[in-house]
């Protein structure tokens, strides 16, 4: 099954009316964001939404072990039953989300998964914080080969220090974490 482009340049009045689309704002910078606010990040996923994606929300402030992380990860995506729940199989099943096996809808614009609280994650064990957020990272940047979009957002449960929170995002060369921040109070 072929899937059109969602930005697709060939028509140049479309593609200048596609670029002032939200997705457009977000895509463009990369796939993996950081809210600092609950709000932010619902907003967020309604107006993704709102454009066709298949958004998947995931609650990381209950998480007591790693284990409940990759629970919550399956429940919701639909992986299936011999998922490993371990990073390695972690990442072989995003890779399969890409080709529409389970977790996401060929038919939607493209596919976002949003965790809230995802420094209680950070809070158990940093380094598996870390490589989830890579391993987002590089589905989401191999996923065009297939013509899927993916994207990863996550909100902070409680303020942290920006260099503590900045430590478990990837860096330049496996793809960046771009921070949302909180607008001026008016």
């Amino acid at each position: 099954m072929a899937r059109r482009a969602v930005f697709d340049p060939s028509d140049r009045d479309v593609f200048n009316e596609q670029r002032q689309r939200f997705d457009w704002s977000l895509l463009q910078n990369g796939f993996v964001y950081r809210y600092d606010t609950r709000f932010q990040l619902d907003s967020a996923c309604e107006r993704l939404t709102d454009l066709g994606y298949l958004v998947h929300r995931i609650e990381a402030h209950d998480w007591a072990s790693i284990g409940d992380m990759h629970a919550a990860f399956a429940a919701e995506m639909s992986f299936p039953a011999y998922y490993g729940r371990n990073l390695d199989a972690f990442d072989d099943v995003l890779g399969d989300v890409a080709t529409f096996d389970y977790g996401s809808d060929s038919d939607s614009t493209g596919t976002v998964l949003a965790i809230a609280s995802y420094d209680q994650l950070v809070q158990l064990d940093r380094r598996t914080a870390k490589v989830v957020l890579d391993i987002f990272a590089k589905q989401a940047r191999l996923a065009p080969c297939t013509a899927i979009r993916c994207c990863a957002w996550s909100n902070r449960l409680r303020p942290t220090s920006d260099r503590s929170a900045a430590s478990t995002c990837p860096r330049a060369a496996r793809g960046t974490v771009n921070r949302i921040r909180r607008g001026p109070s008016t």
